[in-house]
């Protein structure tokens, strides 16, 4: 089994912690993450509320052809919790990263945006919750 190689990526607030067996894997990642940072910056200046509702944001008939799939992608995320559409950025920007790399031919990858994790693996694996004192630590 080949090593697996792990590299640390910050741009702007984005800061990861990418994990595959091929440096070009990698960088596919950091090039989805550079992509999507840049489409959903393009659309918040577009739109600022967008960054600072906490509340689900509804997307206007007229801006749903114009705005980026990583928009309404977080924007359905959020929705379903009843929160703002920036709670979802982590996961979704993790997200786009794995699929990236998937769509290069990798068959593992991680994506690590802060805890909000992404990852594709072709073995299986075994994962871990600390919940500290939390009552579902017990489950």
């Amino acid at each position: 089994m080949p090593e697996i190689l792990r590299e640390h990526f910050q741009l702007k607030e984005t800061i990861v912690t990418i994990s595959a067996r091929e440096q070009c894997h990698i960088e596919t990642a950091k090039r989805s993450i550079r992509e999507q940072r840049k489409l959903l910056e393009d659309f918040i200046r577009t739109d600022p509320f967008f960054m600072i509702t906490l509340e689900p944001y509804d997307l206007q008939a007229d801006d749903e052809d114009c705005a980026p799939e990583i928009v309404k992608q977080m924007i359905r995320c959020s929705a379903t919790f009843g929160i703002g559409p920036m709670a979802a950025v982590a996961g979704v920007i993790a997200k786009y990263a794995v699929q990236a790399m998937m769509e290069a031919g990798a068959a593992y990858a991680v994506v690590d945006n802060g805890g909000d994790i992404s990852l594709l693996n072709d073995e299986p694996i075994v994962v871990g919750i600390y919940a500290g004192a939390s009552p579902i630590r017990d489950l």
